[in-house]
């Protein structure tokens, strides 16, 4: 063999080496390449697992917090019914008070200018005493009532009911710890009763009512409840001027376990129940905010 011939089958040797150096470098690469994207699709995986482990803590939390929230309404149906017993006894007693009253009253107008002139102030003091005591006996009991309908087991009872008399329950029961932070217009309009579960509806209003109040922040608001009937359905508008949403937190306030609350102040179950319930009803829920104006909640139902 000639030096030529030598020569180029070891340069024919170094190239063959060579391509195979290049197909190897370049094997190489691409496993460099697919290892890294296997260990970006790992990381992205490994914060999905993290972010649904923290979802599930989240709302194994807001799940005790519901619980505990219906522990405390079987609490408090169970403390308004024996409430209503010695309620019932002291309104009978201010009757019984009122009776005597009125028998003595006759008694000294029989006996006219005979009849001692402190027994005259005695009887008109004493009236005005049970007087007052029956409108509070009065109030208590509607109080009571209210919060017994509202409280009580949800059996899937439909009834033909007023929605105007439902808010009027609801208010009613919520006022109280509502009257030093927010006005409550209500500008009923004449409305035919509809066929409705009176108990979920309340759960409706209370959640909406409650939210409005708690959207007015630190400062004075005025909740404003307005009811129509119109084409053949119920209309219910309840509007605060309280801090109002941006679109996004609208897009998602149905969604379970939303909210923009603390822990201790909501679960993100109340609007998601409120549509569901809306829902069960044939009826529609709508939502209108904005941002520091406030913001206006739809309810339509079929009458």
């Amino acid at each position: 063999m000639s030096e030529n011939d030598s020569a180029e089958s070891l340069q024919k040797k170094i190239r063959q080496l060579e391509t195979q150096l290049a197909d190897t470098v370049s094997k190489l690469q691409y496993s460099g390449i697919e290892l890294e994207a296997n260990e970006a699709i790992l990381k992205l995986m490994m914060d999905d697992m993290r972010r649904i482990y923290e979802d599930l803590m989240k709302s194994q939390g807001q799940l005790m917090q519901s619980d505990k929230l219906a522990t405390i309404g079987l609490l408090t149906a169970g403390i308004v019914h024996e409430i209503n017993n010695p309620l019932a006894a002291v309104n009978l007693a201010f009757s019984l008070m009122e009776n005597q009253i009125q028998k003595f009253t006759k008694i000294s107008e029989k006996l006219g200018s005979a009849a001692p002139p402190e027994m005259q102030i005695l009887l008109k003091d004493s009236a005005e005493y049970v007087t007052q005591g029956m409108i509070c006996v009065q109030t208590m009991a509607r109080i009571v009532s209210d919060i017994r309908m509202f409280s009580r087991s949800d059996k899937g009872i439909v009834n033909n009911e007023n929605v105007n008399n439902i808010i009027d329950s609801v208010i009613s029961i919520v006022w109280n710890s509502l009257k030093n932070k927010v006005d409550i217009v209500k500008e009923p309009g004449e409305l035919p009763k509809i066929k409705c579960n009176a108990q979920q509806l309340s759960q409706v209003f209370l959640n909406l009512i409650v939210n409005a109040s708690q959207a007015m922040s630190d400062r004075v608001g005025t909740i404003t409840v307005r009811t129509a009937f119109k084409d053949g359905r119920v209309v219910i508008k309840i509007s605060d001027t309280g801090c109002g949403m941006p679109q996004e937190v609208m897009d998602r306030i149905f969604e379970p376990f939303f909210t923009t609350k603390g822990a201790e102040q909501g679960t993100g179950l109340g609007l998601s129940i409120t549509h569901d319930i809306i829902k069960r009803h044939d009826g529609k829920i709508t939502v209108a905010s904005e941002v520091g104006k406030g913001t206006t909640f739809t309810i339509s139902l079929p009458a």
